[in-house]
Parts: structure tokens; C-alpha cells; sequence
């Protein structure tokens, strides 16, 4: 029975490994009077309370919180931006659908260089995970986001988005963030989730 109230005082916590934890478990037994105290942490100087603040505020589908999370797309860092992305194709709210196809647009699909590969450069390969990470979480939450089955604009910037993947990236396992991917659920493939999102896809309908 105390476990929400000891979540809560956690939140200020001064070592930020806490803070984030907190903020990530008030997703599970928070919640509508958490959302001052979510957003609050948004703030916070290190990214990690940040993502778990985010991810909080998705889980508990508190759609008010939206507008602020829309800022973190542009967030310097990758798992702020993951955890933004992946909020706003739960909370649905007017300008997600806009802002997720702008970033998508500008997102590269992945795929690490095997030459950088083969010359074990780790820096390279890190850089190609977050942005394959992104990409996928995008297309995921965009897809959400659609408005029905006949949605032109999700439909046509989805397809856009499938057009610039190699068919062999196509086949990986999708990179998504928990908690779509994690606790022993099964990782869907980069097509899967494109299929899913493009029923009976007709690109000549699209203007593709």
C-alpha cells in the first residue's frame, strides 16, 4: 500500500540511477496525480530521469503531457528521443502524427558499414544502433497514430519510409525500446512491422 508514496519520494532522490527508476515505476502504480511530478522531471540535468519520466507519462496515458513531450523529440540525447517518440504514439495527440513523419523523413534506416565492422569500430556501430533505434521506434509509432485504415498521410509517409530500406534490412529484428521490446516478448522483424502498418499497401494510390 506504500509502495506508490516510497515511488514518490524517490523522484528526488539526489543520485539520478534512482530517480530514473522511480520515474519509470510510477508508470506501473502512478497515476493522473503524477502528472505534475513527471513533468517536473523533465528537468532534470541527466537523461536517464528524463527517460524514465517520459515513459511514465506514456504508460499512464496522460495525454496533457504530450505537448511537453514533444519537445524531447529534439533531445540531445538518443534515449530521451526514444522514449519521446514511443509516448507520443501512445498518447495520441493532435501534433504527434506531423511532428513523428517530419522526423521520419530525416532518420536514416541503419545498417552498420561492414568495413567499419571488420575494423571493429565500436564508435560507429553504437552510432548506427541509436539511429536504427529511432527509425524503427517511429515507423512503430506512427503507425499507432493512424487515423483508420484509409489514412493517406500516415499510410504515404510510412511507404516513403519502407522505400529507403535495403530488403535485406528489412529482415532484421526490429530495434524498439522497451517496453515493446524486452521482457520475453517476441521482437517482431523491421517488414513485420511494415506489414502490419500497411495493409494491402497500394503505392501507385500513394503518389509513391
Amino acid at each position: 500500500a506504500n509502495a506508490p508514496a516510497l515511488v514518490r519520494r524517490a523522484l528526488a532522490d539526489r543520485l539520478w540511477s534512482v530517480r530514473g527508476a522511480a520515474a519509470l515505476a510510477l508508470g506501473s502504480v502512478g497515476g493522473p496525480e503524477d502528472l505534475a511530478a513527471l513533468l517536473a522531471l523533465l528537468e532534470d540535468p541527466h537523461p536517464w530521469p528524463r527517460r524514465g519520466a517520459i515513459l511514465a507519462l506514456g504508460e499512464l496515458d496522460l495525454a496533457a503531457a504530450a505537448p511537453r513531450i514533444r519537445e524531447e523529440v529534439h533531445s540531445g540525447a538518443p534515449e530521451v528521443r526514444l522514449a519521446a517518440i514511443w509516448a507520443l504514439g501512445r498518447l495520441r495527440d493532435d501534433g504527434a502524427r506531423e511532428t513523428i513523419a517530419t522526423l521520419l523523413r530525416q532518420m536514416k534506416p541503419g545498417g552498420v558499414d561492414p568495413e567499419m565492422i571488420a575494423e571493429g569500430d565500436g564508435a560507429v556501430r553504437l552510432l548506427s544502433d541509436a539511429e536504427s533505434r529511432l527509425f524503427d521506434t517511429a515507423v512503430q509509432a506512427l503507425a499507432r497514430l493512424a487515423q483508420g485504415e484509409d489514412d493517406l498521410f500516415v499510410r504515404r509517409a510510412l511507404s516513403e519510409a519502407r522505400e529507403r530500406v535495403d530488403d535485406e534490412e528489412m529482415d532484421r529484428p526490429a530495434r524498439l525500446p522497451p517496453p515493446e521490446a524486452g521482457a520475453g516478448r517476441p521482437t517482431p522483424t523491421l517488414r513485420a512491422v511494415f506489414d502490419a502498418a500497411l495493409p494491402n499497401v497500394d503505392d501507385d494510390e500513394l503518389g509513391c
